[in-house]
Parts: structure tokens; sequence; C-alpha cells
């Protein structure tokens, strides 16, 4: 994992371990969750774009290949369950994944288009973000796993 993914990842570890400890009041802790379910999206992008950059640079030798697989990931912007099952598809590449799992996925993807476009989802909570945080962090193991397999 490169260094911007890794960022986002120890972001969102520290923020969450802060949130729980202190005092914030109710007002705040909800914009916070918003703003953690939209660092979420944000690595589970970087992720995935790493991991296929780091694939193509191991299978190819042609740097015209490997920058071609970069501009199309370029354009790969908040990725629902469909669109990174496509994705893998293209590299022949398969995952199985939990109900929970694409779940996760699709709840990041659906609250972060909702908070960045002013539609406040309702309910986001503190426990809620942990567990799409957890469970993106497993997702994103098995889709390096199946790269690296």
């Amino acid at each position: 994992m490169t260094s911007i993914a890794q960022e986002k990842r120890e972001e969102i570890i520290e923020i969450l371990k802060r949130e729980k400890e202190s005092e914030i009041p109710d007002y705040l802790k909800s914009s916070l969750d918003h703003y953690i379910c939209v660092l979420i999206s944000s690595y589970l992008e970087n992720s995935l774009r790493n991991i296929i950059l780091d694939y193509a640079e191991r299978k190819c030798s042609n740097q015209s290949i490997c920058k071609f697989v970069n501009s199309s990931l370029g354009r790969m912007r908040n990725p629902n369950y469909q669109n990174i099952k496509d994705l893998l598809e293209k590299f022949d590449l398969k995952i199985k994944l939990e109900n929970r799992q694409r779940e996760a996925i699709e709840s990041v993807y659906t609250n972060r288009n909702g908070i960045v476009h002013s539609e406040s989802p309702k309910g986001l909570s503190l426990s809620m973000v942990k567990e799409y945080f957890e469970t993106i962090c497993r997702v994103i193991d098995i889709i390096n796993q199946t790269f690296n397999d």
C-alpha cells in the first residue's frame, strides 16, 4: 500500500480513537462521522488504485501500458461493489465477498455521495463508521491478496 492510502488509514484510525475518547458535543459528532465516512471512501479508492497499479507494474514491462492503467484508474471515483467487481473482471480476477462486506461498500458509497451533495444521511454513527472502516479494511486485504496470488 502506498503512502496516500496508508496516510488515510492512519488518519481514520486516529480520528476514531480520539472521537471515542473525547467529550465532543453531539452536533459535532454527526459532522465528524460524516467526515470519517468520506475518508473511508477515499481510503478505498486510493487503496484500489495502488493495488492495481502495483499489479500492473509487476506484470508488464511496457511503461505505456502502465501509464494507460494509471490514467484509466484516475477516472475511478466512489467505487461501489459492482464497479469494483467489474474492474477486477477486466484483469480476469474475481473476489467473493460476504453480504456484510458488499453492504459496507455500498453504504460508504451511498453515504459519501449523500454527504457531498448536502443530503445528510440519517442515523450515521460512530459505531457504524467504525464497522464500515473495519469491514473495508478486510475487503482491501482480500483484494490485495487476490492481486498477489
